[in-house]
């Protein structure tokens, strides 16, 4: 008989051991999805761009760099500017390749980096291209920002020698820490 009891006690205490470990599991499962929220990311900006020489570091088959900046409003977080250098890569003759890593800063929030990459082969002489982005870090609000979408560079338009305009749109997900 007393062995009995001693078998039930130990087995009482395992069942609530159990209990205990599942419950601290879904503490943690909950407070892990509770520190990051993720939401819609939009933003469109109106830029302008001009020919500028390219630096040592560009990266391997550069054929054209720009320096583009320009205001624009990042979805419901307000009013914004994105600035970055365009590196135009030429692997051939029929194909170009737009990389750039602009950084989106908003009023009163911080800023959010970004890496961005067009489709494989845009035509050489076009100035609209598709493709897509990942945000690769923030600071203010955005420290610890992550997420990816779409991007397309459209209405671009060349309005003197080596300069022109353009409209950037980000269309994706932002996870943000809380």
């Amino acid at each position: 008989m007393a062995g009995s009891n001693g078998r039930r006690l130990a087995l009482a205490a395992l069942v609530l051991g159990a209990v205990g470990l599942v419950a601290v599991a879904g503490a943690l499962a909950r407070a892990r999805s509770d520190a990051t929220q993720r939401t819609a990311f939009s933003a469109v900006f109106h830029v302008t761009w001009a020919g500028k020489p390219c630096t040592a570091s560009k990266p391997a088959r550069t054929v054209a760099c720009d320096h583009t900046q320009g205001p624009g409003v990042v979805s419901s977080l307000g009013k914004g500017m994105e600035r970055y250098d365009l590196f135009v890569l030429a692997p051939s003759k029929k194909c170009s390749q737009w990389r750039f890593s602009p950084v989106l800063t908003v009023a009163g929030k911080g800023t959010l980096r970004l890496r961005v990459k067009s489709q494989p082969c845009v035509d050489p002489s076009a100035l609209d291209a598709r493709g897509t982005f990942v945000v690769v870090g923030g600071s203010g609000s955005f420290a610890g920002a992550s997420g990816s979408g779409t991007w397309i560079g459209k209405d671009g338009k060349v309005t003197g020698k080596d300069h022109g305009t353009a409209t950037d749109v980000f269309r994706g997900k932002l996870d943000l820490s809380e």
